[in-house]
């Protein structure tokens, strides 16, 4: 006799002591991939899931920083990370207990530091003074 298994169940998870099913975000965040984690990160979902997707995308990035398309997405992910913190911080607390963890703004202060200052977007032209 087969067993018939409600698939959605299997991807059932505790957030923020309710169960909800895995979403697109979710299922990237744990794959690890960052060919689906890059599309992710603006996928609507529950408030705290953007900050496991967004801080494994910098810490990977981070490790591969010596790549300058892997420099930039770090600096990218993590100043969006730190966006949406106002957002993500207290479902995180919550979710935690009451203290917030470590989280990624350490590789995006070393990692902009070791980029350097930005390159302005634009450069006023310069008047010359006759006299």
């Amino acid at each position: 006799m087969a067993l018939d298994i409600n698939k959605q169940a299997l991807t059932a998870f505790d957030r923020m002591g309710k169960f909800v099913n895995a979403d697109e975000a979710f299922e990237a965040w744990i794959s690890g991939d960052l060919r689906r984690l890059l599309p992710a990160r603006s996928l609507p979902t529950i408030p705290i899931d953007p900050h496991f997707l967004l801080q494994g995308i910098v810490k990977d990035a981070f490790r591969r920083r010596v790549d300058p398309e892997m420099r930039r997405i770090c600096i990218e992910t993590g100043l969006m990370h730190l966006e949406k913190f106002g957002t993500i911080g207290p479902a995180l607390q919550n979710d935690v207990g009451g203290s917030l963890p470590c989280v990624a703004f350490a590789w995006l202060a070393t990692v902009m530091l070791e980029a350097g200052p930005p390159k302005p977007i634009y450069s006023p032209p310069r008047l010359s003074h006759s006299a």
